[in-house]
């Protein structure tokens, strides 16, 4: 018998970095698939401010269609967002979330700093924490 297999993905909205995970999980574990990064830089502009600048959400945007190329080639249509502190601060962060939404129909999770941190100190590279995050 194969065991049940199914590809996953999830997005890092970083602060300075957008990354792409793709795996492929079964009862054995995740196996990676493949990753991709865009510099995006979402903080610059208006992270002094809180907000997220228009140039910024633009470059988010685009990397965000970027990786929907890549996810349309794997057959998923419905990554895991994750966004951290940039989001998570910014006074416009409902607008970004909701443009995602509307332009992609994908949904974000704004984590916590505890739990940002958390997972900082503990010092997981960047990909296991986005394997985790497929769960």
């Amino acid at each position: 018998m194969v065991p049940f297999k199914v590809k996953k993905a999830v997005i890092d909205i970083g602060t300075n970095t957008f990354n792409l995970l793709i795996a492929r999980a079964d009862i054995s574990g995740i196996a990676i698939i493949e990753t991709h990064k865009e510099a995006v830089s979402l903080g610059m502009g208006g992270i002094n401010d809180n907000m997220l600048a228009d140039s910024a959400i633009q470059r988010a945007m685009n990397a965000f269609k970027a990786f929907k190329t890549i996810l349309d080639v794997h057959g998923i249509s419905t990554p895991r967002l994750i966004a951290t502190s940039a989001v998570r601060d910014a006074k416009n962060a409902a607008s970004f979330v909701s443009l995602i939404s509307e332009t992609f129909n994908w949904q974000v999770d704004i984590i916590s700093g505890i739990e940002e941190a958390k997972l900082i100190y503990k010092g997981v590279p960047s990909v296991t924490i986005l394997g985790i995050l497929l769960l």
